[in-house]
């Protein structure tokens, strides 16, 4: 997905975010749609790490099956983009 378009916009959301310690998530859900990839891009999860704005990994799990569904690859992810644990 390019994010070119939106991600100025993003940025604004998240100094939104930080200003008023809120929190984001990370959806794994589109890793099993035609985007096959998380919500939101990883290049905003990077600047949320930056903000250090607390995200929670949630799987839009609609089935039992779905739950906790990629939980292992997200935190990979969030670790890359400068999460900490």
């Amino acid at each position: 997905i390019n994010s070119k378009k939106y991600f100025p916009h993003a940025l604004k959301v998240l100094d939104a975010v930080a200003e008023n310690n809120g929190a984001i998530e990370l959806n794994t859900s589109g890793w099993f749609k035609d985007c096959k990839e998380q919500y939101p891009a990883f290049t905003i999860l990077e600047a949320a790490a930056l903000r250090q704005i607390p995200v929670i990994i949630n799987p839009d799990a609609h089935h039992p099956d779905h739950v906790a569904r990629n939980f292992a690859e997200a935190s990979k992810i969030l670790k890359t983009a400068g999460f900490v644990r």
